[in-house]
């Protein structure tokens, strides 16, 4: 079956034995495919590093992103950029010694193909931040006007109903 992910497969096949290196292209239509990332824009690229030893695949994912987003503060566009490093091991070798490292992969020995699209949006998600603020190190400052606007209205202390204060004075036995 094939998917619009496709593109971000590896033929191993076709692979010699030894090091090589495969670049894939991260776009809007990448991050699109993937529903926590598709509100974001932005382009870059990923260098795959591969060292196929017999079965044994070792790749090497490094991925520079330029996102597109929306400061969570002001709510002004801001350009991100993301780099990330990994490592996984694809491998035919089911030793139970090897069954709790987390970077590595079955390989199934009629396998031909290696999709790493997953393994892409998992490094680009791990690495965004929780809060997408502009950094105060460069140009890019949040929109004073919005900044004013937000202390103004939470600098105003919110006022308790009477009715609901008398409930601080209740004491829970446990």
């Amino acid at each position: 079956m094939s998917t619009a992910l496709d593109k971000y497969s590896i033929d191993i096949t076709q692979l010699s034995v030894g090091k090589s290196q495969i670049s894939f292209l991260v776009d809007n239509f990448f991050l699109g495919q993937y529903k926590l990332l598709e509100k974001h824009k932005g382009k870059g690229v990923v260098i795959v590093h591969i060292d196929k030893q017999g079965r044994n695949i070792m790749v090497n994912l490094q991925t520079k992103v330029l996102l597109q987003t929306m400061c969570d503060r002001c709510l002004d566009n801001m350009n991100y950029e993301l780099q990330t490093e990994s490592n996984i091991i694809f491998s035919d070798d089911l030793s139970p010694n090897q069954e709790n490292n987390p970077s590595k992969e079955f390989l199934h020995p009629n396998e031909s193909k290696i999709n790493i699209a997953n393994k892409i949006y998992e490094d680009i998600f791990l690495a965004m931040p929780i809060r997408f603020i502009h950094d105060k190190k460069t140009s890019n400052k949040c929109n004073q006007a919005m900044i004013s606007l937000l202390n103004a209205y939470s600098s105003t202390p919110a006022k308790i109903d009477p009715r609901w204060e008398n409930l601080r004075k209740v004491k829970i036995k446990t």
